[in-house]
């Protein structure tokens, strides 16, 4: 791991400890293309799970120069 790559573990670490979520509370990760409109959704997860997966998917859209994709992390709500 490079000190680059553990200096941004160090902050999605920070970032989770700081949010303030139970167990209990789970995560959608979503991608949206506004050019052609497509859609993907990821989850449910726990928070962590959700920054890390988002984060993941930003940094590959970015090396992919998709940079207009946006990421979203979005509450899971379970059906009443």
């Amino acid at each position: 791991m490079t000190p680059e790559q553990a200096a941004h573990e160090r902050l999605l670490d920070l970032i989770a400890q700081s949010m303030i979520v139970s167990e209990s509370d789970r995560y959608i990760v979503l991608t949206i293309d506004p050019e052609c409109g497509e859609r993907q959704a990821y989850g449910p997860l726990s928070a962590v799970e959700a920054m890390a997966k988002a984060d993941a998917d930003r940094r590959c859209l970015d090396e992919d120069e998709l940079k207009n994709v946006e990421v979203y992390i979005v509450p899971c709500s379970e059906p009443s």
